[in-house]
């Protein structure tokens, strides 16, 4: 059974390769936007395993939707590469990687062998405002909030696709019972 770096037992450990494991996380009762007493934004994640819990659990609800078997189904990966995209999320630090296992879209949450051939990289509120649609992708690169490896036309190929999956977030969240993470 793997660890965190503090000795205490994760969940990643004991994860099996493409799903988010772990039990209903919540965070306290503060919202996502919230300050902590010296006036410093508090992040909308408060661990690893809660990023899991609500954005890898998200993500393998998205890749049962028929838009994603169709993705799926559409797209090839270049030569030397095995997955689609990863997501590397800072404060906290995690990844999620999509890649795909006899044709549908296969969510892994935490390090892996699979090699990207788009790589996202933010921290983990900017990550959140960009799936409530709050972000737009052009922008945040503009402005480096988001960075990326790789080739972008890929991912610009698909924004127009985001746009049903950004409700479909902010519906999720009320799902689960976290409406505390809505602005």
């Amino acid at each position: 059974m793997g660890g965190r770096k503090d000795g205490v037992p994760s969940a990643l450990g004991r994860k099996r390769e493409g799903r988010c494991l772990g039990g209903q996380t919540r965070g306290s009762k503060k919202t996502w936007n919230d300050r902590d007493e010296r006036g410093i934004d508090m992040p909308v994640f408060q661990s690893e395993q809660e990023l899991y819990d609500v954005l890898g659990r998200f993500f393998e609800k998205v890749a049962e939707t028929d838009e994603s078997k169709e993705l799926i189904a559409s797209t090839e990966l270049s030569p030397g590469y095995d997955a689609y995209v990863q997501y590397i999320f800072h404060k906290p630090e995690a990844k999620i990687t999509w890649t795909h296992e006899n044709g549908k879209l296969k969510i892994v949450c935490g390090e892996t062998a699979l090699r990207p051939e788009l790589i996202f990289e933010q921290t983990a509120d900017v990550g959140h405002k960009f799936w409530l649609g709050k972000l737009d992708l052009q922008q945040a690169l503009a402005r480096q909030q988001i960075k990326v490896q790789g080739p972008l036309v890929n991912a610009l190929k698909v924004l127009p696709q985001l746009d049903a999956i950004y409700p479909a977030y902010r519906d999720y969240l009320q799902e689960i019972g976290r409406s505390d993470l809505l602005p």
